[in-house]
C-alpha cells in the first residue's frame, strides 16, 4: 500500500509579512525553524523511503531536516515549485488583486507569471510520475498553492475551490494512502505536532 506524506515548507519571513514569494527563495523565520524541529520529531515515528522536495530554498531547508530524521534520500525537483507570480513576486499582492485580473479564474496570471491551469498540469504530471515509483512511503515537501491544486485535484475539486477552500498551514502534514488503486486523503492539514 503506497502512502504519500505531504508537507508545506516551514513559515518564512515573507509569509509572516504577507509578501508573495512564488519562485523567489524566501527566508525561513525563527518560528519556521521551530516548526521544522517539531515536524522532524514527529517523523521519527513514521516510515519514509524517499523525499521529493521543491528545489526552492524554503523547501530544501525543510527537507534537509526531515532527511536527517528519516534517513531517506532527497530528490529536489523544479516541477513542484510554487505558482510563479511573475512581477508580483516580492510584493504584497493578495487574492483580492488576483480576482481583479481579466479572464477565467483558472487562466488568470500575474504579469509574467503562471496560471493556475498551468500549475495544475504540473501537479497532475508529477502525481502520475510518483505513483509509478517503487517506494511505498514517499514524502513531498512543497508549497501552499501547488499543494492545494494537487490535493484538490485528487478530491475532484475545481481549481477555484481548491485554492479558496483548502487550507494548508506551514509545516502541516497531509497523508494520502492508496487503497484499491484509489488515492484516499487520510489526514489533511494536520498541525498537532506543532507548538
Amino acid at each position: 500500500m503506497k502512502t504519500i506524506y505531504i508537507v508545506r515548507h516551514a513559515i518564512t519571513i515573507e509569509n509572516e509579512k504577507g509578501i508573495s514569494q512564488g519562485h523567489k527563495f524566501g527566508t525561513i523565520s525563527e518560528t519556521g525553524y521551530k516548526q521544522i524541529e517539531h515536524l522532524a520529531n514527529h517523523f521519527k515515528t513514521l516510515s519514509v523511503d524517499m523525499i521529493i522536495s521543491s528545489d526552492l530554498a524554503r523547501c530544501q531547508i525543510t527537507a534537509r531536516e526531515l532527511e536527517k530524521t528519516t534517513k531517506a534520500p532527497v530528490l529536489y525537483s523544479p516541477s513542484i515549485r510554487e505558482i510563479a507570480r511573475g512581477d508580483w513576486e516580492g510584493t504584497q499582492k493578495t487574492q483580492k488583486d488576483y480576482d481583479t485580473l481579466p479572464g477565467k479564474y483558472e487562466s488568470r496570471k500575474a504579469p509574467n507569471g503562471e496560471s493556475l491551469e498551468e500549475v495544475l498540469e504540473r501537479a497532475k504530471q508529477f502525481w502520475n510520475e510518483i505513483t509509478e515509483f517503487d517506494q511505498n512511503n514517499i514524502l513531498i515537501v512543497s508549497h501552499g498553492g501547488f499543494l492545494k491544486l494537487l490535493i484538490g485535484h485528487l478530491l475532484g475539486m475545481s481549481v477555484e475551490n481548491s485554492i479558496k477552500r483548502l487550507s494548508l498551514d506551514n509545516c502541516s502534514l497531509t497523508m494520502i494512502r492508496y487503497e484499491n488503486n484509489t488515492p484516499k486523503v487520510k489526514l489533511l492539514n494536520d498541525t498537532g505536532h506543532l507548538p
